[in-house]
């Protein structure tokens, strides 16, 4: 494919970059990628080792759309982890749990739950006397109210990036490492 000129070219190999490259190669574009440092450099904002996916956005207006969308990126990060496991990339989302804790119940919660509720997704109300027996090593002599998503998780994001361009890479991409310019139009 080198030498080709390419339908698109996206600058950034980060996480938005790398899925955006991807999704438009699987769509049928002829895509490079173009980063100055590569896919899960260490100076790329995406390039942590991991990133917290939850879906308590009770605090906010668009809270409902919000956990709406991270309840379906939790199940993405799923799907792609078992669609590349005989491949031996390695697994990226590890569901570990969420526990919020506060002085008393307060509307950040209440709407979370008001939320989880409208999506049927699976929470628990917790006492503090239960977040003291579940986990002894967290202290909590001020905490009143509690709530556990099970569901939650953590995604290894450096990791993640270094498979999706790899995949993109396997399905026709790309990669660059250089730094982009503007042209002359």
């Amino acid at each position: 494919r080198s030498g080709q000129i390419p339908d698109v070219v996206v600058v950034g190999a980060g996480n938005f970059g790398a899925w955006t490259a991807l999704n438009l190669q699987r769509g049928g574009m002829q895509v490079t990628l173009v980063d100055q440092y590569g896919p899960a450099n260490s100076k790329s904002a995406s390039g942590g080792e991991t990133r917290g996916v939850r879906s308590s956005y009770g605090g906010r207006e668009t809270g409902l759309q919000w956990a709406r969308w991270a309840i379906r990126a939790r199940q993405k990060w799923q799907d792609w982890d078992e669609e590349h496991a005989s491949a031996l990339l390695p697994r990226l989302f590890y569901e570990t749990g969420d526990l919020i804790m506060r002085e008393e119940l307060d509307p950040s919660m209440e709407m979370s739950m008001e939320n989880w509720d409208a999506l049927g997704h699976p929470y628990e109300v917790l006492t503090p006397d239960e977040v003291r027996y579940r986990w002894p090593m967290i202290h909590t002599p001020d905490i009143g109210a509690a709530m556990s998503e099970p569901a939650a998780g953590v995604v290894r994001a450096r990791r993640a990036i270094e498979s999706v361009a790899r995949v993109f890479q396997q399905e026709g991409g790309e990669i660059r490492i250089a730094k982009a310019a503007h042209g002359d139009v």
